[in-house]
């Protein structure tokens, strides 16, 4: 027999298609580690996959038998879920996001749930019952949550919450369909994180202050922000939009000295005009490290003032709506802290 030799570069073998081979070897792994890869092509929880396309764990059942196996044996995979309702959602539509969230959540079995509910659309009566039991039956298993309803259905948000960590919450409407304050989230005893619509209302809707150490808010109004306050003995942060109260209400007595408070922002609407907001006036915060204020709803002599009661190590003054130069407050802030102005106006406009 003849030898041929040949250069590297003129042999050619022939190779099996790469993406064959490729899930070729992954069917042949154990159902842990596929598992595993599994989980690693969604979003770090608690973030949310979304429900349909290629990024949906709905797609690995999809794929073959083995994975549709894997993946709805895999209750990791199907522990968090968000499902908006919009305006134009037909009633149709709306209950295949309700069979999609129903069937989602079930295959979840024990593990701690991150779910998020908007309804931003008028619900047909039964389908928001259905949309609130699918919801609430799996309470216990709460634990990062965003709840935007209709205030007409608030009462229905009662159970134990005992692994309820961090909550989004509020209604939808201004609309108020029962008696006086109803309270809210009083079984979640691990509930410490909240950010709040811009529809609540201190006077519809009680929560547990006592126990919360970070609030956000796109809306409070002044006497509001001073009840919460009062009540919330260990806030670590504060950062809302503030707005003046529209009518008289009783001052709120001195709020006792929070040792814990370390970020205090009282934000301003950009279309507010000069008030002199009195919230700064009745706190004393001497671990504060961040204090964003806006220059329409504080004075000088105030600031100077919460400053000399609270001596905090003050590391950053942000003054929003600035107009005062930098000047103007470091009589106020110690020489160590950082003054930021924002939409500060030109002296030479």
């Amino acid at each position: 027999m003849e030898s041929v030799v040949l250069r590297n570069s003129e042999i050619f073998i022939p190779r099996p298609d790469a993406r064959a081979s490729l899930a070729l070897h992954i069917t042949t792994l154990p159902p842990e580690i596929l598992a595993e890869i599994f989980l690693d092509f969604l979003p770090r929880y608690p973030g949310f996959p979304p429900c349909t396309g290629r990024l949906s764990p709905l797609l690995l059942c999809r794929i073959c038998r083995e994975w549709r196996m894997v993946a709805l044996s895999t209750p990791t995979l199907w522990r968090a879920i968000s499902v908006d309702f919009f305006v134009n959602d037909t009633d149709g539509l709306v209950i295949q996001k309700l069979e999609l969230l129903e069937n989602w959540v079930s295959r979840s079995g024990n593990c701690p749930l991150s779910v998020s509910i908007r309804i931003s659309c008028p619900m047909d009566p039964l389908l928001l019952d259905r949309l609130l039991h699918a919801v609430m039956s799996h309470c216990e298993r709460w634990q990062h949550v965003t709840l935007h309803i209709p205030s007409s259905c608030m009462h229905l948000l009662q159970g134990e919450m005992p692994r309820l960590r961090d909550l989004n919450f509020g209604p939808t409407n201004y609309s108020r369909t029962y008696d006086g304050p109803l309270t809210l989230f009083d079984r979640a005893p691990q509930l410490r994180t909240l950010v709040l619509t811009k529809n609540f209302l201190t006077s519809n809707l009680r929560l547990p202050w006592t126990q919360i150490t970070h609030l956000e808010s796109a809306c409070l109004y002044e006497h509001e922000c001073l009840e919460i306050l009062s009540e919330a003995a260990h806030f670590i942060r504060f950062s809302v939009i503030v707005y003046p109260d529209l009518s008289n209400f009783s001052v709120v007595e001195a709020i006792p000295v929070r040792p814990h408070f370390c970020d205090l922002a009282l934000l301003v609407d950009d279309d507010e005009e000069d008030w002199d907001c009195k919230i700064l006036d009745r706190l004393t915060l001497p671990a504060l490290r961040t204090l964003q204020v806006s220059e329409l709803s504080i004075t000088l002599e105030s600031l100077k003032a919460f400053m000399s009661r609270s001596q905090c190590t003050l590391l950053e003054l942000r003054i929003t709506h600035a107009t005062l130069p930098e000047s103007a407050f470091r009589d106020v802030l110690p020489t160590f802290g950082a003054i930021i102005l924002e939409n500060a106006v030109d002296a030479n406009e």
